[in-house]
């Protein structure tokens, strides 16, 4: 099944998220949902890749993508807690339909999911963060870039299904692809 955002969803979903945000003046924290949060430019991504790749080579893009399936596996934790909050539950259709339409609300993207059971497949048209990023600076690598959204999704979507999925990005528009392709595969 594939899915994608709408607009309504999205629209709904931002301001949603804009009506869950406060100051607190004493400490200078913005709080969402009652959760710590901070506003970053994009660039923050493309910074943390682009020195940990110089720093460390290769092997950044494992321990980036830890971190975004850590990251990943928390969302759906905390996500669950809401539904369930609400008296409902949160089905894995649910979950693809939730990330289609947060990821633009969050400035992450526009993305599409295909769910085919053993495979998910995760298109990005316009590319993730860091490969955009890496665009639109004109630079160009010969690796893909978005190892920690790869993390993300592996987390999100494996708890999600209750199995773990390995993924990899096929397609990164920070190498000249046209667009960003991650497809994440059950483990056996």
């Amino acid at each position: 099944m594939r899915y994608e955002a709408s607009k309504e969803e999205v629209e709904k979903m931002f301001h949603d998220y804009m009506g869950k945000m406060h100051l607190n003046e004493d400490t200078g924290e913005m709080i969402f949902d009652g959760i710590p949060a901070v506003i970053v430019r994009s660039s923050i991504f493309y910074r943390f890749f682009k020195g940990m790749y110089e720093l460390m080579g290769a092997s950044a893009y494992s321990v980036l993508s830890y971190i975004g399936k850590e990251h990943g596996r928390d969302f759906y934790d905390y996500l669950k807690r809401e539904y369930e909050d609400m008296g409902k539950e949160l089905t894995v259709e649910e979950i693809f339909r939730y990330t289609v339409n947060e990821m633009p609300a969050i400035g992450w993207g526009r993305i599409t999911i295909e769910d085919n059971d053993n495979e998910i497949i995760i298109e990005a048209p316009n590319g993730f963060v860091v490969g955009r990023y890496y665009k639109n600076e004109g630079e160009k690598t010969d690796i893909p870039v978005d190892a920690y959204f790869l993390g993300y999704f592996t987390g999100l979507f494996s708890r999600a299904r209750g199995t773990e999925y390995q993924g990899e990005e096929v397609e990164c528009i920070a190498k000249g692809d046209s667009r960003c392709l991650m497809i994440l595969k059950k483990k056996w």
